[in-house]
């Protein structure tokens, strides 16, 4: 996360620079709508990819806002996912490793699963272990960074089990939309 003295203030554009192993880079800028030293929360505003779908059932969809919670040091960064009318359809936990900060901007590398839990109750599922397996058999994968993905997915299960996931209060969209969150606000 960045220092005290570097940290963008809340409303502000933050460039996100996401890599993807041996497959992409894609540039975002979201909005910074909460700063803490255990969490950060960023809106995307619009989503412009293809809807992405799990059991017939929109994740996220073309134009939809998301909110991205970071937390420093860990290996996963939580999505709060809505439709384009704006309704909460889950949240999706990307596993990537621990978020560099640069006066650039922020760097996210993906580890390919994501964990995805329906709004509606539905039972959490991983998503991508194909990509994630295509990954390991590329070498992109070494066998201390598959323990240390084999660990973090353990331990966010368990915390899964015992209804303790996603870990950051749940911020509503309009709320961050409206850029009316201030530092420390719960």
């Amino acid at each position: 996360m960045p220092r005290d003295d570097s940290k963008p203030a809340p409303g502000r554009g933050v460039s996100v620079v996401y890599v993807r192993p041996g497959t992409s880079v894609t540039h975002f800028t979201h909005r910074l709508v909460l700063q803490r030293p255990d969490v950060a929360v960023l809106l995307m505003d619009r989503y412009e990819g293809r809807s992405k779908f799990h059991d017939r059932k929109v994740v996220l969809d073309h134009g939809a806002a998301a909110l991205w919670y970071v937390f420093p040091g860990a290996w996963y960064d939580v999505g709060r996912f809505h439709d384009r009318n704006g309704n909460w359809t889950g949240w999706y936990t990307n596993l990537c490793r621990p978020v560099v900060v640069t006066d650039a901007g922020w760097e996210i590398t993906d580890l390919f699963l994501d964990l995805w839990q329906p709004a509606d109750g539905g039972p959490a599922t991983w998503l991508d272990r194909d990509e994630y397996e295509a990954a390991r058999n590329a070498g992109l994968i070494d066998v201390t960074l598959h323990g240390t993905i084999e660990r973090v997915c353990s331990e966010i299960d368990a915390r899964v089990v015992r209804a303790q996931w996603p870990p950051a209060e749940t911020i509503p969209l309009d709320l961050a939309s409206a850029r009316r969150l201030a530092d420390g606000m719960r």
